[in-house]
């Protein structure tokens, strides 16, 4: 058995731990019997671009291909670890085999894109092997090929990255041998198949093409450490100002600014606090939020953070590789793995990233609108919620409701207030959390508590969709992938389904993207960040660029109030101008 049939047996056992198979059955068929069939969405939405293609459509049925060998026989399913495999002649023959053969290849998502561009017109290169096909004078012919890791992580998407090895070690040879015969089967049994092929195949070719290195602004990053340094500076100045005891406390010193705190100053210790816990995290501070010297050492802590982790590694480095995959979360959020921490960068820091200084280009990005509030109102139908999302201000319609005032005198302090709620809401956020999250404001946690319990009176529909989707044993995103929850976790049902249909957005949409630019020759893609997707094209592309991305992240899916917003950044990722159209 493999084991990624195994890991589905298991999830099945922790299943009936939780309830029974009538009650199993009850919810799934509600969950199942959603006002949108995900399969028949996904024909209609790829099935005529596949036809624009050498490769055919496979349907949904359970595939039957020969086994491998050690041999690697011509005629074979090859299997190849792209981080590691170097082809021989053989391997070389086996990729150039007849077109109708399926080639097998697993890369943990990631790929060099200088010998893996052939991959994106079907002919499939793997690294090193153009030398060798090369010196055998051997000619590759366009062809199907799938990836066994990604179709592991559809099937346990909370298994993150693993490696061929890992996926075969729980099984015999022969379950290597038949590894896709039997990934493919559970493919087909939990109707994933096609969305496998239409997708996720497709994607991995724009990972690849994404996997290029991004430029960085060594002006910025000096910029940034001066002023950053000079923050620290001036923080721990004034925590030395703000007690007479502190004059000769280390603020970068949990020990020392925990004896300074609760010791000679006698604030009220934080639960939890004592010999392995000093009190002196965030989420601990945020409860002192109201006296002066907290917030200096607050303010030092995030300039620290910000200097040691995006500009003192980076400077002096003109540019980081970055590595694309599709694996790495199990919501399916899209994330970079590479020299810089992409994903993670604050926007005060944005403008380090450059497009290429020598290109003369500028990037185009287009950003969903609210997209989780968004995916949220249309699953749970929860009118009140789909009603404000057409407010021009949002969050600050949402905090007009919550604190009884008219919304032209809505502070900003309270908009900050109801967007975070509106967020706790959804994803079971506790008041601490979201008091945390608004320390360097000076929000109580009682304000934080009363503000989530008036958003859920608010969107009663929304609050009693998650009490339904907590107590399912498997959910599903709009566009019907699968993700299991255990008891232990049920928070992170709500969590799956909103962050993974928003994640399914982005990824049809990125593919629906390159498929055009590649048709268009008008750019490339640059970088798909959370619910973003920027393109590099030059200045007097940008209009056309801006309407491909607007007409592939909006037109064709089932969803109410699904929009973009077009912006350029000319010469940073931190400097932007918006589109409009």
């Amino acid at each position: 058995m493999s084991s990624a049939y195994q890991a589905w047996t298991v999830y099945d056992r922790r299943t009936n731990k939780n309830s029974t198979a009538e009650q199993r059955m009850s919810m799934q068929n509600r969950l199942n019997a959603a006002t949108y069939d995900a399969r028949a969405f996904l024909t209609s939405y790829f099935e005529p671009r596949s036809r624009q293609h050498t490769t055919p459509v496979v349907e949904e049925a359970p595939a039957t291909f020969p086994p491998i060998s050690t041999a690697v026989l011509p005629d074979g399913l090859l299997v190849l670890d792209l981080s590691t495999s170097k082809p021989g002649k053989r391997k070389a023959q086996a990729l150039a085999a007849p077109s109708a053969t399926p080639l097998c290849l697993t890369s943990s998502g990631s790929f060099a894109v200088d010998t893996i561009v052939p991959l994106l017109t079907r002919a499939v290169i793997v690294p090193d092997t153009q030398a060798v096909l090369a010196e055998y004078s051997i000619a590759t012919t366009p062809r199907r090929w799938v990836d066994p890791l990604l179709a592991h992580w559809m099937l346990n998407p909370d298994e993150g990255d693993i490696s061929i090895n890992q996926l075969i070690s729980t099984g015999s040879y022969e379950d290597y041998t038949n590894l896709w015969a039997t990934l493919s089967k559970c493919l087909v049994d939990y109707g994933l198949q096609r969305r496998f092929l239409s997708i996720e195949m497709r994607l991995a070719a724009v990972c690849a093409d994404l996997s290029r290195p991004i430029h960085l602004s060594q002006g910025a990053l000096n910029a940034h450490n001066v002023a950053l340094t000079a923050q620290m500076n001036q923080s721990i100045e004034d925590f030395k100002m703000s007690h007479p005891a502190a004059i000769h406390v280390n603020v970068a010193s949990p020990q020392q600014v925990s004896a300074l705190l609760y010791g000679t100053m006698g604030l009220p210790r934080p639960q939890g606090v004592g010999r392995t816990n000093t009190g002196t995290d965030i989420k601990s501070l945020s409860t002192l939020a109201e006296h002066p010297i907290v917030g200096h050492i607050i303010s030092y802590r995030k300039a620290a953070k910000l200097l040691s982790t995006y500009v003192t590694p980076f400077i002096g480095v003109d540019s980081v590789a970055t590595v694309w995959g599709q694996t790495h979360t199990g919501t399916g959020r899209m994330q970079c793995r590479g020299g810089y921490p992409l994903l993670q960068t604050p926007a005060g820091i944005r403008n380090c990233i450059v497009p290429d200084p020598n290109s003369g280009k500028v990037w185009v990005g287009a950003d969903y609108c609210q997209i989780e509030c968004v995916v949220a109102a249309h699953m749970s139908a929860d009118t009140e919620l789909s009603e404000m999302l057409g407010a021009s201000d949002v969050h600050r319609a949402v905090a007009a409701r919550v604190f009884s005032v008219p919304e032209g005198v809505v502070t900003d302090v309270q908009r900050a207030i109801a967007k975070r709620a509106v967020y706790a809401s959804i994803y079971g956020m506790s008041a601490e959390s979201l008091a945390e999250s608004l320390a360097q404001s000076g929000v109580s946690v009682a304000d934080c508590h009363s503000a989530v319990v008036k958003i859920s009176e608010i969107f009663s529909g929304l609050a009693r969709w998650k009490a339904e989707l907590e107590r399912l044993p498997t959910v599903q995103t709009l566009f019907g992938r699968p993700r299991h929850i255990s008891s232990r976790h049920a928070t992170r049902a709500v969590n799956s389904v909103v962050q993974g249909t928003a994640g399914d957005l982005l990824r049809m949409s990125a593919v629906r993207v390159h498929e055009k630019l590649r048709q268009t020759a008008s750019g490339r893609l640059v970088m798909l960040l959370h619910d973003e997707i920027i393109v590099e094209c030059s200045e007097a592309e940008v209009v056309s660029v801006a309407a491909i991305l607007r007409q592939a992240m909006t037109e064709g899916f089932p969803i109410d109030r699904l929009r973009v917003s077009c912006k350029l950044y000319r010469r940073s990722w931190g400097e932007m101008e918006e589109i409009n159209m």
